[in-house]
């Protein structure tokens, strides 16, 4: 029997050619099939749906790194901003973290939306893209719920909530929703493959892919994941717990301290809480120290006067006598969320 011409056989042809081949009956056939294989493989005219395919999802270190980028710009750009206005966002206090939202609110927003193709200049430079679960840019309105998930934790810190004056139990909700959105977005990022879709991409239905790669289907969220998040979860809670109440009893001992100082000057007690220590030197003996943050919203404060002023009231309230040490920081500054930068002057004395 005459051999048979392989070299006009698709490549999915040539593998079913030889796996009907009867090598015994047909063996010129078959070794014309394998070297056919051969000769393609070594010119590398394989098809691309048989060689090893190139990752729809964008990977772990792909997505960490454009977003350090992308922080790194607009936290430059806002400290330079703020560097240039220095005394006039000082001045505004806290309204600095509005104008720090509007800023990121704006980059990632439009960088996320169909406006700008779903990329920020950091997923410009590695190739990769914001889409919804179709492969289609996201709209503006779940582009900013992807910024606002991820953000969350920026723009409500414990200074902020303490400006606004909440009551403690919603300091603590807060706080301890931003700890678990981070824990469930870290947790997801490393572990939900080969999407690696996070808690802020499930919220705003969105994904993040290569570019230039044709789209793929991904699987729903694996239900196994919620068995490694809940236990995760609830330790999370339960030490945010612990700490909040320590905090709070730290916190109402110190009171008076805190309106005494804030009563008799212009400044704001940013802080005020303390530290135990021990030394086997000491035989055990243990110092506790009164640790004092004050902040000032006029940038002309002489500091270091500040400082001697608020030194002279805490060495005569009787409160302060039961601790040893005092480390004492006044400082002005601003505060835009994503940046930040301050003037100050450290003391430290003993009681």
């Amino acid at each position: 029997m005459q051999t048979i011409d392989y070299s006009n056989y698709t490549y999915l042809e040539l593998h079913q050619a030889l796996a009907a081949v009867d090598r015994e009956r047909f063996p010129e056939n078959y070794r014309a099939i394998i070297k056919e294989l051969e000769a393609r493989k070594a010119s590398g005219d394989v098809p691309i749906s048989t060689a090893k395919p190139t990752p729809y999802f964008a990977g772990f270190w792909r997505r960490v790194f454009a977003h350090i980028v992308d922080t790194l710009l607009l936290s430059t750009a806002t400290l330079l901003l703020g560097s240039l206005l220095f005394d006039s966002m000082v001045a505004i206090g806290y309204f600095g973290l509005l104008i720090g939202f509007i800023f990121s609110a704006l980059y990632f927003t439009l960088g996320y939306s169909h406006i700008l193709g779903g990329q920020t200049p950091g997923k410009m430079l590695v190739d990769i893209k914001v889409t919804d679960r179709k492969g289609q840019p996201l709209t503006l309105g779940c582009a900013f719920i992807r910024f606002l998930v991820i953000d969350f934790s920026f723009y409500t810190s414990s200074s902020l909530l303490a400006w606004a004056t909440f009551e403690d139990a919603l300091v603590f909700a807060l706080g301890l929703i931003c700890n678990l959105v981070l824990l469930t977005s870290i947790y997801l990022l490393i572990f939900n493959r080969p999407s690696r879709r996070t808690l802020h991409d499930y919220l705003a239905g969105s994904m993040v892919v290569r570019m230039d790669i044709e789209h793929q289907a991904h699987k729903p969220l694996w239900k196994g994941h919620f068995a490694f998040l809940t236990p995760l979860i609830f330790v999370v809670a339960l030490l945010n717990s612990s700490e909040f109440l320590k905090e709070k009893a730290k916190q109402e001992m110190l009171t008076p301290i805190k309106e005494s100082i804030e009563s008799r000057t212009d400044y704001s007690v940013e802080q005020l809480t303390y530290s135990e220590s021990s030394h086997p030197a000491f035989k055990g003996q243990t110092f506790k120290t009164l640790i004092i943050n004050v902040h000032t919203n006029n940038p002309d404060t002489d500091l270091e006067q500040a400082s001697d002023e608020i030194t002279s009231l805490v060495r005569e309230h009787p409160d302060a006598k039961s601790f040893n040490n005092v480390y004492l920081v006044v400082f002005t500054g601003f505060n835009l969320g994503i940046a930040h930068s301050t003037r100050q002057e450290t003391t430290f004395f003993q009681l």
